[in-house]
């Protein structure tokens, strides 16, 4: 048997084999004294800080620590005074390079032979990766990747820490709810790459419009949202709603293309609007869409009477919805008589509906209805249904029989739809052989003009295809040279522009006007809702070509 080793030799290799294990550790070991002094420096941490032993022992700890970080070091040295250990404490320290690195560390107090806390021992293990991935993590939940802004998730948690402030402190706090005018046409028109270069310029314009202290988001889509904490007015959420407005009407340069749009917005105030983060979201949502019901661009801030408001629109689309499905509306077919020898010119199908709750619903109302529910692609194949059973009627001897064409209105959004949405329709007139040519197509000009660039290309193309086009609610020249491009044939005057044409010079004088260049441009003129004998009159002693209205012609239904 081997002979055990003296006593002095045993410690001496479990010295030896302490500092291997020490040495080889990937984690940094070090030693420092009650003044924050280095004693010891490990190759971990060599590796880990980038600085040697000999470069460390006998400098301040503190040297490694970034400024913001220099703090921390005597709170942990007067714990470990104590007898207390720190155990995975997670901070940053700097590199010999001068770049961060991100550590777990242990500090456990070192004692002599009589117990008295005489230095530090601590070990450190660089936790880089994970810190990054965290945060990487964590950027994905929280913030929107487009636009660099706290996204819904930190939104809500942002909202909800400022409620806490503002009812600790009894300080006010608003909310603003912004919406994109017109977003979704330039998105579909340029391409969603410019769509996407378009939040990035509208989210650094919100931004340049509010303070520090407030948090701007992007909620979703083409919705952002601000969140104005300690405010000592209201008014302060209306200037800056006022700025909002202004700098997104500012045209946006998308490449070669300057582009309009604007922002409808809405504001919610706490206390006094909602307490909780889920009431003033829904109110300055509230708002936001009384804004754009009132005409876009522009700042709203809520009321109680807005949740009345919104909960019969919830009913109304719900029961336009079933009316659709049920077949339970109405289509009025009225004559456009020539205003010269009375003759029935065409036809034009008018949507109504007599609702039992709201009473009699027009065209107007349900168009607005239906484009805000997303019913409007399957409210306009109503129509066209309907109008077809209409004129396969007429061919064999029923009221469209005097006149071939049935002129139809049409949404903004079928005509933004896909390609082959129409294709249907022009499908279902040659497999019935109806010409093509006896539809006609009603777009109102101040839609057309708001959204030249959008629907310009598809009325051309349905134009190409063989269906008629026409202009309603024409108001001014401006779209001339787009009825002209389009080869439309007719254009409706405005009944508003009617209304006060027998007492009014100035409105005489432009609907004179408007009837004269439409007939240089080859153009026939319909006046809308005739309503006495002495408009009639002044219209055909202006060359008014044709006209409609419940002083001559009642509609005849479906």
């Amino acid at each position: 048997m081997n002979a055990p080793l003296p006593l002095a030799r045993q410690t001496a290799l479990a010295e030896r084999w302490l500092a291997a294990i020490v040495e080889s550790s990937d984690d940094a070991i070090v030693s420092k004294t009650l003044d924050g002094i280095v004693t010891s420096w490990n190759g971990g941490a060599e590796r880990i800080f980038g600085w040697r032993a000999d470069e460390m022992i006998g400098r301040p700890m503190v040297s490694i620590f970034p400024a913001d970080r220099i703090d921390e070091e005597p709170q942990i040295l007067a714990r470990i005074a104590r007898g207390e250990k720190v155990e995975h404490f997670e901070t940053v320290r700097r590199r010999k390079d001068g770049s961060l690195v991100d550590i777990s560390a242990t500090i456990s107090p070192l004692r002599d032979e009589t117990g008295q806390v005489i230095g530090a021992s601590k070990i450190a293990r660089d936790i880089t990766e994970r810190i990054q991935a965290e945060r990487t993590i964590w950027r994905q939940a929280n913030v929107d990747t487009l636009t660099q802004l706290p996204n819904r998730r930190q939104f809500h948690e942002r909202l909800q820490q400022e409620l806490v402030l503002a009812r600790r402190r009894h300080r006010h706090l608003a909310l603003l709810f912004i919406d994109l005018d017109r977003f979704k046409a330039v998105n579909d028109t340029l391409g969603h790459q410019a769509g996407d270069d378009l939040l990035q310029q509208a989210s650094r314009r919100i931004q340049s419009c509010v303070r520090a202290v407030d948090t701007v988001a992007r909620i979703g889509g083409d919705e952002f949202t601000v969140v104005l904490p300690d405010l000592d007015t209201a008014s302060i959420a209306s200037e800056i709603a006022q700025r909002l407005n202004a700098t997104l009407f500012e045209p946006f340069q998308l490449g070669n293309v300057p582009v309009h749009i604007s922002g409808s917005i809405g504001v919610a105030l706490f206390p006094q609007d909602g307490e909780s983060t889920e009431e003033l979201l829904q109110h300055a949502d509230l708002a936001m869409y009384a804004s754009k019901q009132q005409g876009r661009n522009q700042a709203r801030h809520y009321h109680h009477a807005l949740e009345s408001a919104a909960r019969q629109r919830v009913a109304l689309i719900g029961d336009l919805r079933v009316a659709i499905e049920q077949d339970t509306l109405d289509l009025a077919c009225q004559s456009v008589y020539s205003l010269n020898d009375g003759a029935v010119d065409h036809h034009e199908v008018q949507l109504r509906w007599d609702h039992p709750a709201h009473g009699h619903l027009d065209a107007d109302t349900l168009f607005k209805v239906a484009e805000e529910a997303g019913l409007m692609l399957r409210l306009g194949d109503w129509i066209f249904d309907r109008a077809l059973a209409l004129l396969q009627r007429g061919t064999g001897g029923g009221p469209l029989t005097a006149s071939p064409r049935l002129a139809m209105r049409v949404s903004p959004i079928q005509l933004q739809a896909e390609a082959d949405y129409f294709s249907r329709w022009l499908d279902r007139l040659d497999t019935l052989g109806l010409a093509r040519d006896r539809i006609v197509l009603g777009i109102a000009e101040p839609t057309l003009t708001a959204r030249a660039d959008t629907l310009l290309p598809a009325l051309t193309r349905l134009r190409a295809a063989g269906l008629q086009i026409a202009f309603d609610h024409f108001g001014g020249a401006s779209s001339m040279v787009h009825l002209h491009r389009l080869g439309a044939r007719t254009l409706k005057i405005d009944r508003d522009m009617l209304r006060d044409i027998e007492h009014d010079a100035q409105v005489l004088a432009l609907c004179e006007g408007l009837v004269e260049l439409a007939h240089k441009l080859g153009l026939r003129v319909i006046a809308g809702g005739i309503e006495s004998a002495a408009q009639r009159h002044v219209l055909e002693a202006i060359g008014c070509d044709l006209g409609m209205g419940h002083h001559v012609v009642r509609a005849t239904h479906d």
